[in-house]
């Protein structure tokens, strides 16, 4: 990935579903919050959407008050990516 301005380890990604081409991160302050933890991200992000690799970012806060919203965000974001192309409408 490094011709994407990218050169990380897909380990430091926060959780990769591979077969939906989707990977969620969880954005804490500690990590999350200077210029330059921002601007890596930014890198990042643009490195995986280069590769088809849709980025959702969640923050701390949101995962510890309203985790059903996140569970159920994560999985209409996976059904949505899982599905496919849809065909068009062939009767018209």
């Amino acid at each position: 990935m490094s011709g994407y301005g990218w050169a990380g380890d897909p380990s430091t990604l926060t959780s990769t579903v591979a077969e939906a081409k989707v990977n969620f991160e969880l954005d804490g302050r500690k990590w999350h919050s200077s210029a330059v933890a921002r601007e890596r991200d930014a890198r990042r992000d643009a490195a995986l959407a280069a590769m088809g690799i849709m980025v959702v970012r969640f923050t701390h806060d949101q995962l510890v008050c309203t985790p059903d919203l996140v569970r159920a965000q994560v999985l209409a974001i996976l059904a949505a990516r899982l599905a496919g192309p849809r065909c068009a409408d062939s009767t018209s």
